[in-house]
């Protein structure tokens, strides 16, 4: 098993279907297909139910993308590190917004991002917060932003902005 298969696994898994997989690799689709069956060989599992429409996953295959994805995520944020020691902002950052927030948020955030950090490659997400809070908490987000935070323990929370309370005029 290696980097380039569980990458090819993660493409797959994520059109549900080898043509498309394929033409977002780059790659041909029948050797697309001889790297996932190698994959399966060397695991000793079937990971993909293929059909004429495309291939779905089995739970073996589930529990595969789950761990493919984490450390395809750790690798690229080990690369992000490593080019942060030469003062150079890059790679992904996944970014949370409350639906309220993203209205409000997202589109600005982006073209901030775009313009004072060119090389990061932001991934925006849109939920409610407690979806958005259990995202943090297994590492699917670097962080998220909220009109009101849910009340909830095992993250940092810090104000961004804060809005100016008029004194009371009496009327």
């Amino acid at each position: 098993m290696d980097l380039h298969q569980l990458r090819y696994f993660c493409a797959v898994a994520r059109h549900g279907n080898f043509g498309r997989a394929a033409i977002e690799l780059r790659f041909t689709q029948p050797a697309l297909s001889r790297q996932i069956r190698l994959l399966e060989d060397t695991l000793g599992v079937r990971l993909l139910h293929r059909h004429r429409r495309g291939a779905d996953l089995t739970p073996e295959g589930q529990l595969l993308l789950e761990r493919a994805e984490f450390v395809l995520r750790q690798l690229e944020q080990t690369r992000s590190d490593l080019r942060a020691r030469r003062n150079e902002a890059s790679g992904p950052v996944s970014v949370g917004f409350s639906t309220v927030a993203a209205s409000i948020l997202s589109a600005p955030l982006a073209a901030e991002l775009q313009s004072r950090c060119p090389a990061v490659r932001p991934r925006m997400v849109e939920a409610f917060v407690p979806r958005l809070h259990n995202m943090l908490l297994e590492g699917q987000l670097d962080l998220a932003l909220v009109l009101h935070p849910w009340p909830r323990t095992g993250l940092v929370v810090t104000a961004a902005v804060e809005e100016a309370r008029r004194p009371d005029t009496g009327s």
